[in-house]
């Protein structure tokens, strides 16, 4: 059974009357439970010891030998990137606490691509996939689609993981491997055409129907502290631009899921295929949602 707890408002409420739902694992923690033969892709370790491609190291049986390097858990079913960050040192992964809890890896630069890709078998059916932006707290405020798919070697990789059709996501940066889920995204599929009931059903034994991929972006939008929330009375008129508007809370309930630094959080989304008539709406929703301390 689908655990809506772990979602989102605005996720939950696409998938309750979504035909097949049951098929797919739509978040990590469902996913470790499904799959169980598959839950190392999970642990970063093995993840990036199977993927070849970045160098890392587990903190408890070896260690860098230049710094600085980047840190993270090496077990981590709830995303976000907690607990990661630089250290500068060996003393830092002692001082910090961090030996048997995280790995460590080189530091990456690049565009950070989150993409989903369609698996039947070892044949690679389609893909989607989103350029991630960040504000200057590193909290994420911008998908924006590109017709870039994973590099070669790593999807080559991701076709031996799994067995029949299949739907997993995977995170780049800089066309480096960052970690692979095996659920999709249900963020790019309000923006994509239909591909959310698609899945379902190719995942049944139905064919799949490619999705066009046009222009598409998804806003969002973020506050700087927790509050509860109630939506508006009224909503403007949907303009052309914009396709849909998620809001992340249910009726005066807090906020969803906070950003990267901690401190910020996602209150509401908007997707459609011009960027200025997404901000041009956000600036006449925004005074019409109430917050409560």
């Amino acid at each position: 059974m689908i655990d809506y707890k772990i979602l989102d408002a605005w996720e939950a409420r696409y998938i309750k009357n979504l035909p097949d739902k049951e098929l797919l694992a739509w978040s990590d923690a469902e996913a470790v439970k499904r799959y169980p033969d598959w839950r190392w892709v999970y642990d970063k370790y093995e993840l990036h010891k199977y993927l070849e491609m970045v160098p890392t190291w587990d903190l408890w049986n070896n260690y860098p030998v230049r710094y600085p390097k980047f840190v993270k858990p090496r077990f981590n079913v709830n995303g976000l990137g907690f607990g990661s960050g630089l250290i500068d040192s060996e003393f830092d992964v002692f001082d910090k606490g961090l030996c048997g809890s995280h790995i460590a890896q080189c530091i990456l630069t690049g565009e950070h691509i989150s993409s989903d890709v369609v698996f039947d078998g070892d044949e690679l059916i389609d893909y989607y996939s989103f350029v991630c932006h960040y504000d200057r707290y590193g909290s994420l405020i911008l998908f924006e689609s590109t017709e870039k798919k994973p590099p070669k070697k790593l999807l080559e990789k991701m076709s031996k993981i799994g067995r029949g059709r299949r739907v997993m996501n995977v995170e780049t940066i800089g066309n480096k491997p960052l970690e692979i889920h095996l659920r999709p995204s249900i963020q790019f599929y309000d923006i994509s055409g239909g591909l959310l009931k698609n899945l379902p059903s190719f995942i049944k034994g139905d064919s799949w129907n490619k999705v066009h991929r046009g222009r598409t972006y998804s806003r969002v939008f973020r506050r700087r502290e927790d509050a509860r929330a109630a939506r508006p009375r009224s909503q403007p008129k949907i303009p052309k631009g914009v396709r849909s508007v998620q809001y992340c809370w249910e009726k005066q309930q807090k906020l969803s899921k906070h950003g990267q630094d901690g401190k910020s959080f996602r209150y509401m989304v908007i997707n459609g295929s011009n960027l200025r008539a997404i901000e041009d709406y956000a600036r006449k929703l925004k005074p019409l949602i109430k917050f409560y301390s």
